[in-house]
């Protein structure tokens, strides 16, 4: 679901572009020809861009851990427990979810 959305706000993007180039240069032209072809290269663009992916791959180098032994004679049980502090687990919000609701409640409205 989240990639159909992505490939739609990709295609409304490149499809916008086209569209404001041609509001703002070409619209009062009169080779109608020309703007008619630049306006369906648009639409096969906005259909073709969004399925382009560009990729670059970042290397990022690890930095070196350093391990120390310490015998068990020397780690107490309250050590231990102060090693380890407890972390509350917090639950994150769902967007999608929330997006449903509001979908749900304006399809119940009208």
């Amino acid at each position: 679901m989240e990639a159909v959305i992505e490939y739609l706000l990709k295609s409304a993007g490149a499809l916008s572009i086209f569209v404001l180039t041609y509001h703002f240069l070409l619209r009062r032209l009169t080779f109608f020809q020309a703007n008619r072809w630049f306006l369906f290269l648009g639409i096969i663009a906005s259909i073709v861009f969004p399925l382009i992916e560009i990729t670059q791959t970042v290397y990022v180098e690890q930095p070196v851990q350093e391990y120390y032994f310490v015998p068990q004679e020397m780690v107490t049980p309250m050590a231990m427990m102060l090693e380890q502090p407890a972390v509350p687990v917090e639950t994150p919000f769902d967007y999608w979810r929330f997006f449903g609701f509001i979908y749900l409640a304006v399809v119940a409205f009208f």
